[in-house]
């Protein structure tokens, strides 16, 4: 599959039109009065939409996956000025993230609120197989000798994958694959809307985000209130 081959995926236009429009209105008032896109996360709405994507990754993570307490919301205007994040890793080359077939237990998941391409700051991935460090990881993860110089190996470009999405859509990464948000531009028609969060698979330690270090806590859309559960 693409997730194991690569180290991300892309779902397309998983939610709809109708919740996706109300998300990005909300989003687009906190801008326009000067408030965080963050705060969206006070109102049902934010909750809502990833109620709806509870079980979309389980072909990925297996069933009963948890949403992590750590998630972020941009608003990208549009013009030259404005990027996404620079390039960086969600987490270390942890074994404890992945499984012996390569899927992870780890991922990010990035729910696209307006279509997304590179004149607006589409999200770019470097594939797993282009990647000189997590081959690295790869090779002393399963018993064979690593790399010793990988940190100094150059980065072969064309493993650089753009990752446009429409609307709706939700993309996603290993938390160890290097990723970064692209630059808008002047032909931008509307800025980069997105959420980013994390979910874990069901059978593996809990992680420890923005909210507790103890490692016990996660989202659970089974008791009232969506409350954090310990």
């Amino acid at each position: 599959t693409q997730v194991t081959s690569e180290g991300f995926f892309c779902l397309p236009q998983v939610l709809e039109s109708e919740t996706v429009s109300g998300l990005r209105n909300m989003i687009q008032t906190l801008n326009a009065n000067q408030i965080m896109p963050i705060f969206a996360a006070v109102y049902d709405e934010f909750w809502t939409t990833l109620y709806k994507i509870r079980d979309l990754l389980s072909p990925i993570l297996g069933p009963g996956y948890r949403l992590v307490p750590d998630f972020w919301i941009w608003h990208i205007p549009t013009g030259n000025k404005s990027a996404g994040w620079a390039p960086h890793r969600d987490g270390g080359f942890n074994p404890d993230n992945m499984r012996r077939d390569g899927t992870p237990t780890l991922c990010t998941a990035w729910i696209a609120l307006t279509d997304v391409s590179p004149d607006n700051a589409c999200m770019y991935a470097l594939s797993k197989r282009g990647d000189p460090l997590y081959q690295d990881f790869l090779r002393r993860y399963s018993g064979r000798q690593g790399i010793a110089n990988a940190g100094t190996l150059p980065i072969d470009l064309s493993y650089v994958r753009a990752l446009p999405a429409s609307a709706g859509s939700v993309i996603g990464w290993e938390v160890s694959v290097m990723h970064w948000g692209g630059r808008s531009s002047a032909w931008a028609e509307e800025p980069r809307i997105s959420i980013g969060v994390y979910y874990q698979a069901a059978q593996r330690s809990l992680v420890g985000r923005a909210f507790d270090n103890s490692g016990t806590k996660f989202i659970d859309y089974e008791n009232p209130g969506c409350r954090l559960s310990m």
